[in-house]
């Protein structure tokens, strides 16, 4: 899902954060890749963290781990990362859509920050790593909350001023893409309004502005389309093709193919293939 950003409030709105929380926020889409956050680095602790592979494992586990879990929920998950760090991540959802998360870190609070320097003597970590974890920011647990608190609020305003946004299918291309999706079906125009949760009105304007056609016009075209892509292309029998393409009469079938495309479907595939064959000769 692609998605489109308002980078320059966006970028103001994450640099806002930190400066009131201390902290870095991050925005992810829904692949749970990170396209912008503030600070755009990382801590001085976890980039150096970072540089080991084995390090870099426990931190994606912990990260994949932590989406999932609020991907499923739908809510705020506030977590501890494999180094005691705290941090939290917030679904964004467009019209119930899950489009990307918000994400806090890397918190620690003075308890916290005491087992990690712990941690880290008792595994031998380098002194650059252990200097690194010293100069943490250290705060309170209550600080902490409050700042998770406000990042579940933020998930609201970066929706509410279209800060993050997923980029729309056009009606006309959506409303195309079901019915050749659904050729066997019932595509009336109260099946296809029903399935696509719009009304037939929206529909029959669509239908008309975008292809200068009804729906009827539209769902017959489709499936004279696939149609013929199934008569060129394959050796299925033509009354095989008539209920694929949701012709469930053949002699009907026939008759609308013979009037919409000036010959017969039996003419039509024969037509086809003799070109294929001429391609093919001249090419040789």
């Amino acid at each position: 899902m692609q998605l489109s950003l308002n980078l320059e409030q966006l970028s103001a709105f994450l640099e806002g954060f930190h400066l009131l929380t201390g902290l870095r926020i991050a925005v992810f889409d829904a692949a749970c890749r990170e396209i912008l956050a503030y600070p755009p680095g990382l801590e001085d602790f976890c980039a150096l963290m970072h540089a080991d592979p084995e390090q870099v494992k426990r931190c994606d586990a912990c990260d994949s781990y932590a989406f999932s879990t609020c991907r499923k929920s739908g809510k705020l998950y506030v977590y501890q990362c494999h180094t005691g760090l705290t941090e939290a991540v917030c679904p964004l959802k467009d019209d119930g859509i899950l489009i990307g998360y918000l994400m806090l870190g890397q918190a620690a609070d003075a308890p916290g920050k005491q087992k990690l320097l712990e941690r880290l003597e008792a595994s031998g970590a380098s002194t650059e790593v252990k200097e690194a974890a010293r100069k943490l920011e250290t705060k309170s647990r209550e600080e902490i909350l409050a700042a998770v608190k406000i990042l579940e609020a933020c998930t609201y305003y970066v929706l509410y001023h279209d800060l993050v946004t997923r980029r729309r299918e056009p009606l006309a291309t959506k409303m195309e893409r079901y019915i050749e999706g659904h050729l066997e079906s019932d595509l009336s125009a109260a099946a296809i309004s029903r399935a696509m949760g719009v009304s037939r009105t929206q529909l029959y304007a669509c239908a008309g502005g975008a292809f200068g056609e009804g729906i009827a016009g539209t769902v017959r075209r489709l499936r004279l389309k696939k149609a013929c892509e199934l008569l060129a292309g394959t050796d299925l029998m033509i009354k095989e093709i008539a209920v694929r393409t949701g012709f469930s009469d053949y002699n009907y079938f026939t008759r609308v193919f013979r009037r919409e495309m000036g010959c017969s479907p039996r003419a039509y595939r024969l037509e086809r293939r003799q070109q294929k064959e001429k391609v093919s000769d001249s090419g040789e």
